[in-house]
């Protein structure tokens, strides 16, 4: 069976469903590290520094050992070899894995459209994002490969427009573009693109708009976000002591969610409330661009997504996508309305939904305060949503308990209320001060 190893967004060993295979997460890291660099082996003293640090280097080759061990087994469970082992050094099997690492030999002249999709596509996700890795020579290494995928994105979108570009490309380069923009938004050779793409489409005027919005919007957002109730940085302790580089590399990552916010089914025939619509959708997303708390994908790749007919869950893991924003304009030409839902996924949650009545809004003068409150409401959702989830991932024991609890909470005999006021008790016993507990004792 040949295996895939998925290194953008969160890395993982696919098999050939792309179903994921539990496997050791730094064994994964040691296959990135190899096929990134074209090596086939690497010194057991040189990956122990690269995935434990310098600190205690007798400590980092016993971590080492036990790392070997548990791949021994895991590869032993799968009937595979992905990795061998000796006194002195890891070894890559010949053929073992593919990868979706970009290779530096592939010329781009041979299908240049074919392989920037490829390279956008993967451009949506950092390399290696969610790795629980913070040594320095793993952080150096993974920004030197993020790098290199960013210049093998600038040849190849290069070489794609020296070509004849068919219509259904100009989205592509687009997009392409874009992310290159928004990584050097200095280069003048990106800026060229750009405005060749908007161009073959009629749309620089619009290129300018988007620009000229973004300055315009950046300050209101900051303004309203710094204006944002927020809660009180915990003091730092004045003896506190300094975390070392081994004990950082044990510490969780704090992920950016990210949200797609796709483009509106229309139901309407009015076609100037339509356009309006499309516009107040790239308000709403430049809106998002400005905020620090969640990640918006690309609108290219928001479009691909909105085509496909998989479940939420197929979509969440595809595509690392934690929150979608739907928009839908509907109702005759008199009582246009739109409306907006967001959605937490893979559960499907609805956490927020609106309706903006346009009879009663002039929506072509009140657009932008409209994409605003969106924005800010939508945001503060998510940062709730995620407050949440951190609470209860935090103390998963007294999580179940609590579930427990709700489920004879709602049955309303006195033996079911009994039992739900024990199974709370016993979720606070886990945690003395988790609230949803807390206050579902006080119904009993």
């Amino acid at each position: 069976m040949k295996f895939l190893l998925r290194t953008f967004g969160e890395i993982a060993l696919l098999d050939s469903d792309e179903h994921q295979i539990a496997f050791p997460k730094k064994a994964l890291l040691i296959i990135a590290y190899l096929l990134a660099n074209d090596n086939k082996s690497v010194s057991r003293t040189s990956m122990a520094r690269f995935l434990w640090g310098e600190g205690d280097l007798a400590n980092s080759l016993t971590n080492l050992r036990k790392l070997v061990s548990r791949i021994k087994s895991r590869q032993s469970d799968l009937n595979i070899e992905l990795l061998t082992f000796d006194d002195t050094g890891i070894h890559l099997a010949d053929g073992s894995i593919a990868s979706d690492i970009v290779s530096m030999s592939v010329s781009p002249a041979k299908n240049p459209a074919e392989h920037l999709a490829s390279l956008t596509e993967r451009a949506q996700l950092k390399f290696l994002e969610r790795a629980n890795c913070q040594t320095r020579a793993f952080i150096d290494w993974r920004e030197g490969a993020r790098r290199r995928h960013l210049t093998a994105l600038k040849e190849t979108l290069h070489a794609a427009v020296k070509l004849p570009v068919a219509s259904g490309d100009i989205a592509l380069i687009k997009e392409a573009a874009l992310l290159l923009f928004e990584a050097e938004p200095q280069d003048e050779a990106t800026h060229r693109i750009l405005l060749k793409a908007f161009d073959a489409e009629g749309g620089v005027e619009q290129l300018k708009r988007i620009f000229a919005r973004r300055k315009d919007l950046v300050s209101p957002w900051s303004a309203a976000l710094a204006a944002w109730p927020s809660a009180p940085t915990p003091a730092v302790p004045t003896h506190s002591t300094a975390v070392s580089e081994q004990d950082a590399a044990t510490q969780p990552i704090l992920r950016i969610p990210r949200l797609a916010l796709l483009p509106p089914d229309n139901d309407s025939p009015d076609g100037a409330a339509s356009m309006i619509v499309s516009s107040l959708i790239e308000d709403i997303t430049l809106g998002f661009c400005a905020l620090h708390s969640l990640r918006v994908i690309a609108p290219y790749s928001a479009t691909q997504i909105s085509r496909q007919t998989d479940d939420q869950t197929a979509l969440s893991e595809r595509y690392d996508i934690n929150y979608v924003l739907e928009t839908q304009l509907s109702g005759p030409d008199d009582d246009l309305s739109l409306f907006t839902r967001l959605i937490s996924l893979p559960g499907s949650e609805i956490l927020w939904a609106e309706r903006f009545n346009f009879a009663t809004l002039d929506l072509a003068r009140n657009k932008h305060e409209i994409s605003r409150q969106i924005v800010l409401a939508a945001a503060a959702e998510v940062e709730r949503h995620e407050m949440a989830r951190a609470h209860f991932e935090d103390n998963p024991l007294a999580y179940r308990q609590y579930l427990v609890g709700q489920q004879y909470l709602h049955r309303l005999p006195l033996p079911n209320m009994r039992r739900a006021r024990e199974e709370l008790k016993a979720a606070l016993s886990e945690s003395v001060d988790f609230a949803p507990a807390l206050s579902s004792v006080a119904r009993t």
